[in-house]
């Protein structure tokens, strides 16, 4: 497991680090575009049967190239089961995401993120609060349309629980 979270995160760094060292790399601040969309998704988590549905909807800001950040929400009906933190009945949460948005090829756009938050939820047998922490490391695609965009993300929830997320939404002025 440990090869796999290394190799993650040198792959991710592989990816961003040239994009960081452009020169001409637009900002947030200068160029960005909010947005706000919809998000749906499957967690598979190990070592257990079946699957972990989520959905939310995202916020945050997007520029051209280079850093945006933005919030997610997440409920989840059935979320992953972890033995050192319990196995609620479902679960609601939150994640902070760091993209680096790479220079864009026509309506497509890739990029590597990370996400920290959290996810709780009661415990189906006792009902006491089980908080999982979530860090997750990723990549993604953006398909632009307008006004509008689409957008396929993966990555480790937790460093351990594979998923994948589809989002539709759209940019702000």
């Amino acid at each position: 497991m440990k090869r796999l979270v290394l190799g993650i995160i040198s792959t991710l760094v592989a990816i961003a680090a040239p994009a960081a060292a452009q020169t001409d790399t637009c900002t947030f601040a200068a160029d960005g575009r909010s947005y706000f969309g919809a998000r749906a998704g499957v967690a598979i988590p190990p070592d257990t049967v079946g699957v972990a549905p989520t959905f939310g909807a995202e916020i945050g800001l997007a520029p051209e190239s280079g850093l945006g950040l933005g919030l997610h929400f997440i409920y989840s009906p059935n979320p992953p089961d972890v033995s050192w933190v319990g196995d609620a009945s479902y679960g609601f949460g939150v994640e902070a995401d760091v993209r680096w948005y790479l220079p864009r090829a026509g309506a497509l756009q890739f990029y590597p993120f990370f996400s920290a938050g959290f996810m709780v939820g009661p415990d189906e047998l006792t009902k006491e609060n089980v908080l999982l922490p979530l860090v997750s490391p990723g990549l993604g695609t953006r398909l632009d349309l307008g006004p509008l965009y689409a957008s396929f993300d993966f990555g480790l929830a937790a460093f351990v629980i594979p998923f994948v997320n589809f989002s539709v939404g759209g940019y702000g002025s």
